[in-house]
Order: structure tokens, then sequence, then C-alpha cells
């Protein structure tokens, strides 16, 4: 197994084994509450698809998961929608998980705050992916920090279910990780399929 991939090596920038780790990433979270600040503070909600069309979803599929029901179809929208067959559904997502096990309590705030993590936690792989190979420090936080806040992800922060494409880079970071060979081409395929059920569309 190659040496990047131990998994000594993966607990050090995984688990933030490493002061030096840990330091950046603080630096990376405290950039992002900087940046997101408006929308933590709850001064601003996410335009547009977010939330005319995507916590409508969101909250259905939750509220239909907590009555007990399987929210296979979707009578209100049109004459009737395929719940299950659409990548937009937010059927598979953080935010449903999230919704169901905070019930009345999951408001449009908390749905945007799981929508903001998405950039973090997409920086955060992008740094994991970079460190065990000896990048720099400064090109790793550079490359952490316009993943998480350039304009291809922070302007489509609307459109939620693309947002999933942020997992992108903690999804191959994992799949190095499990090995080489065999066992690593059978996680690339595993986390394709999973990528594809969590919704991309793009």
């Amino acid at each position: 197994m190659s040496e990047y991939w131990r998994l000594d090596k993966i607990r050090e920038y995984l688990f933030f084994s490493l002061p030096v780790v840990r330091q950046d990433v603080w630096l990376l979270i405290l950039l992002w509450i900087l940046a997101s600040l408006p929308w933590i503070l709850g001064f601003h909600f996410i335009p547009y698809d977010s939330v005319d069309e995507f916590y409508p979803q969101s909250r259905f599929v939750v509220d239909s998961i907590r009555q007990g029901d399987w929210p296979w179809w979707n009578p209100y929208q049109y004459s009737g929608l395929p719940v299950f067959g659409d990548p937009q559904a937010m059927l598979f997502s953080l935010h449903t998980l999230v919704g169901v096990l905070l019930g009345p309590y999951y408001t449009l705030y908390v749905f945007d705050m799981l929508t903001l993590l998405y950039p973090l936690m997409g920086g955060r792989a992008i740094y994991a992916l970079g460190y065990p190979r000896g990048v720099p420090r400064p090109w790793l936080l550079a490359a952490a920090l316009v993943f998480m806040l350039g304009g291809v992800a922070t302007s489509r922060l609307q459109h939620v279910t693309p947002n999933h494409q942020l997992w992108l880079a903690a999804s191959f970071a994992l799949a190095l990780a499990c090995g080489r060979g065999q066992t690593q081409s059978l996680a690339r395929t595993s986390v394709g399929i999973v990528y594809r059920l969590l919704g991309s569309k793009c």
C-alpha cells in the first residue's frame, strides 16, 4: 500500500492528530464563518430555488418519514411526481437526515446552515487530499479557500442538490484511502454510485 494512504497517515489528516493540521482546519472554519456570517446570524436566507423549491420538497420528505409514510410520490406538485426517481427530491441528502432527527425544529434557517456546510466540507477534503502528498501549506489553504468560497461553489448554493458535488473531493479522498488495485477500483465504483444517489444532476 502507498505510504500516503497508510492508516496512520489517514488518521493524521482526517482526525486532526497533528497540531499543524488542526491549526489549518480551524483557520478554514474561521474563514468559512466570516464568509457565512450574514446567513449564520439570520440576516439573509439563501434565495430563489433554495427557499422556493428545495426547502418545501425537503420538508415534504421529512414530514412524510416522520409520519410513518414512504415519500415515494409527491401528490402536491402538478398531478403528482415520483420522488424516488427525482434527483432533486432531497430524499438521500444530509438535509433529510437532519430534518428527520430535528422534527419540528427543522426550519429554513437549519436548511440553509446545512447547505452552507457543503463548501466547508469540500474545502476540508481538498486539504485532506493534498496534505499527505507533501503539498505546501499555503497552496493547500489557497486551494481549500478557492474551493469553498470561489464562484463555482457559492454561486450555486441556491441550487441545493448540485452542491452534493462538493462531496466529490471527500469521496475521492476516501476512495484513495481504501487501498490500491481491485480494492481501490471497487471503492471508486461504490463512491460513484452513492454520489449519483445523493442527488447530483450536473
